[in-house]
């Protein structure tokens, strides 16, 4: 492809916010992109929070293993209704303004992009019908019942975490 570094990455995340629409094309391995119009965004039932170690005061600055595992607990979003009922695993959620897809990950040591095809989320942002009970069968790599959502990616300090700790 001739395009700019870091092309890829820029359409996943317009792919994830559903500011794209992408179709799978099986015969060439490949997906189509489309433009889409104005977005229709649902508003989830119940509050939602996080559940990070503290950082220490601002003289003093923090370890890179408080950093890696806020990083790591960014990802698990606690819910205090049941999710289930109007999300799936692969579709695409808005929290503290950045956008994910609830985590359908089958293997901790790939990347989204990389998972098994019936681990993979959707091509839009909402899925018809729930992923492959293979999934189920194997395991998920992180929990989704219905007090947490895990998510794709990591919240990041400045953006979604912050906002999150300014809506309490």
């Amino acid at each position: 492809m001739d395009a700019y570094e870091g092309v890829e990455k820029d359409l996943q995340k317009l792919l994830t916010g559903g500011e794209i629409l992408g179709v799978t094309n099986p015969e060439e391995k490949d997906k189509i992109l489309f433009p889409r119009g104005e977005s229709f965004l649902v508003e989830l039932d119940g509050c939602v929070t996080l559940e990070l170690p503290k950082l220490p005061p601002p003289s003093i600055a923090p370890s890179a293993g408080i950093l890696q595992a806020r990083k790591l607990h960014s990802r698990i979003v606690k819910t205090d209704v049941d999710p289930r009922l109007q999300i799936r695993r692969g579709e695409a959620i808005r929290v503290g303004g950045e956008w994910f897809r609830v985590s359908s990950a089958v293997r901790e040591d790939l990347p989204l992009d990389k998972q098994p095809p019936r681990a993979q989320a959707p091509p839009s942002v909402v899925s018809m019908k729930e992923l492959s009970k293979k999934n189920e069968v194997d395991g998920y790599v992180r929990r989704f019942d219905s007090r947490t959502i895990p998510l794709d990616g990591t919240l990041s300090e400045n953006g979604g975490i912050g906002a999150l700790a300014k809506a309490k």
